[in-house]
């Protein structure tokens, strides 16, 4: 596991949703209290002996490549990347998309972490742990085309986004990867995380864009936001930064990731 990105030091932090602190308490994190001017030992040892709360995961995954998975997590990590929420992107893809994104140099407010997902259940659940330790939301970016990584990140993930294109092929394997999911937390007799699908590169003002929230509604699970497939999206990916938060394809991350928190908010 490698460090990819670093949060800037030097640059102000640029975030989609600065208005997102005011729900901050959704998850573990609230205002700091302004230190005491004297603070004896015992009361110091025992602030720091309390465990960290768990971190929040959000697994991003896709059965087919190609439905914008990972300039989704990665665009949805700048949104909610906030002072007092720190968000960590876990690259479990072996073609590092996420992390190759962090490293063309742009003002990202989050961190990226390269995951081998070639190291098994074991490995992916060492990074994965060793990721929470700074973090207090995971976005997990997994591969294409891979059943077991993905129903690994299933296991561990709070809420499970599934970004499907127009096209019945991209419907098709949603479908599949549904079943998928469901039936991996039956088999380990857990939860079921929370699913919603997310109509990804939508090219408006077409028959498929209008009809593919309408196909996936029929699957019985929460539909959310859509985002276009748009210049901005592709841009941004190549000089490594998040979209503009005032451009059409900001608003609609920005949608997204208040549809996030508010699914976080019931797991």
């Amino acid at each position: 596991m490698s460090r990819r990105a670093t949060k800037s030091e030097e640059k102000p932090r640029s975030h989609h949703l600065d208005e997102l602190d005011d729900v901050d308490a959704l998850f573990f994190l609230s205002e700091e209290e302004p230190a005491p001017k004297k603070s004896t030992a015992r009361s110091w040892k025992s602030k720091q002996s309390q465990p960290k709360e768990p971190p929040k995961v959000l697994a991003v995954v896709s059965r087919k490549g190609g439905t914008g998975k990972t300039s989704l997590a990665m665009n949805l990590a700048e949104a909610l990347s906030t002072k007092r929420r720190r968000v960590v992107v876990v690259d479990l893809d072996r073609g590092a998309d996420a992390a190759k994104w962090g490293d063309r140099g742009g003002d990202l407010s989050f961190t990226v972490l390269r995951v081998d997902s070639r190291g098994g259940e074991k490995g992916l659940k060492k990074g994965v742990e060793g990721a929470a330790l700074e973090a207090d939301l995971l976005i997990l970016d997994t591969p294409p085309a891979n059943s077991k990584v993905i129903g690994q990140a299933v296991q561990v993930a709070d809420l499970v986004l599934i970004p499907t294109g127009p096209s019945t092929l991209d419907v098709l394997a949603t479908v599949e990867l549904v079943k998928e999911s469901v039936g991996t937390r039956d088999t380990d007799k857990q939860a079921v995380p929370r699913i919603a699908l997310v109509p990804s590169r939508l090219i408006l003002g077409t028959r498929l864009a209008k009809e593919l929230p309408r196909q996936l509604e029929k699957l019985e699970l929460p539909v959310a936001p859509g985002i276009g497939q748009r210049v901005e999206v592709a841009v941004a990916g190549s000089e490594g930064r998040a979209v503009k938060p005032k451009s059409q394809a900001g608003l609609e991350v920005s949608k997204l990731a208040r549809f996030v928190l508010r699914n976080l908010r019931q797991t």
